[in-house]
C-alpha cells in the first residue's frame, strides 16, 4: 500500500511541475494542453500557476480530431452556462456544473474557442457587482 501511495504522489508531483512549466495565461483563463495526467487536477493547477480564477486542461483525442477539456473556476463565473452557449458556436459541446465543467471542441476550432471563452469569462465577471454590504448581485 505504501508503495502505491508513493507512486501516486510521484505521478502527481510530475504533473504539478509540468503544468507549472507549460501553463499559458490569457486575460481571464489559464490553460495547459496535453498535461499527461489527471485533467481536473491539471485545470486546478493551471488556474493557480497562471494566476487566474478559471483553469482549463485540454487533451487532444486523435480518433475524434478534437480536444477534450476539463475546466475549474474559483470565481462567480458559471462555467456550465458559458460552455453551453459558446461551445456549439465552434462545433463542440460543453457543460457541467457552475464551478466544474467540461467541453469537447474540434481541433480546427480550438484556438478560436479558447479566445472567445476567455472573452466571455471577462464579460461575465464584469456583470457581477458587489454592493456596499459585500453582497454580489447581477
Amino acid at each position: 500500500m505504501l508503495r502505491y501511495a508513493k507512486e501516486g504522489a510521484d505521478i502527481e508531483e510530475k504533473l504539478r511541475l509540468r503544468v507549472r512549466k507549460e501553463v499559458k495565461s490569457l486575460r481571464n483563463l489559464a490553460y495547459v494542453v496535453d498535461p499527461d495526467g489527471y485533467m481536473s487536477k491539471s485545470a486546478i493547477y493551471a488556474a493557480s500557476y497562471g494566476q487566474k480564477s478559471v483553469g482549463m486542461a485540454a487533451e487532444f483525442r486523435y480518433k475524434r480530431n478534437a480536444y477534450d477539456m476539463s475546466l475549474r473556476s474559483r470565481d462567480t463565473v458559471d462555467l456550465n452556462k458559458l460552455l453551453r452557449r459558446i461551445a456549439p458556436q465552434f462545433g463542440g459541446s460543453g457543460g457541467g456544473h457552475a464551478a466544474a465543467a467540461g467541453a469537447r471542441i474540434p481541433k480546427e476550432s480550438f484556438d478560436a474557442f479558447i479566445n472567445e471563452f476567455d472573452k466571455a469569462i471577462g464579460e461575465e465577471k464584469r456583470k457581477v457587482k458587489v454592493d456596499e454590504n459585500g453582497e454580489e448581485s447581477r
